[in-house]
């Protein structure tokens, strides 16, 4: 007992904590159609890691359901957090592209950071129809 505990309590004492980081937010929102504010089912939603600019490859796809709602689950892993002073982590941006049928496209960008959020609410993104 006495050796588990020390092997628990030296890594907090040396300033070093294991943490869940967050390696790729999830993200969360609703289709839906700007002049009805009715849902949009089957919408394409497409995230990708980076701004817009880069165009970088897709984290994930998925597709709307009859509610106009999507989500993508959260990655994270375990690491060891080094406290050695001010901590200022690298914001990473996701982009996400939505887009059906019938409708054009709609392109936002979010940013998180390994501490979170975990999931980034797009809320509602509102599609307008083209001719």
């Amino acid at each position: 007992m006495r050796l588990l505990t020390i092997c628990l309590g030296l890594p907090l004492v040396a300033g070093c904590v294991p943490y869940h980081f967050v390696e790729e937010p999830g993200a969360v929102g609703t289709v839906t159609d700007a002049t009805s504010a009715r849902p949009v089912a089957g919408a394409v939603v497409v995230l990708a890691a980076g701004p817009p600019s880069i165009k970088a490859p897709p984290m994930a796809t998925m597709t709307s359901d009859t509610e106009g709602h999507f989500a993508t689950p959260t990655k994270r892993a375990w690491a060891v957090l080094v406290l050695l002073g001010p901590i200022d982590f690298v914001r990473y941006t996701a982009t996400i592209s939505v887009s059906a049928p019938g409708y054009g496209q709609v392109i936002r960008e979010a940013r998180s950071t390994p501490l979170g959020p975990s999931v980034v609410d797009f809320g509602e993104i509102k599609l307008t129809r083209v001719p």
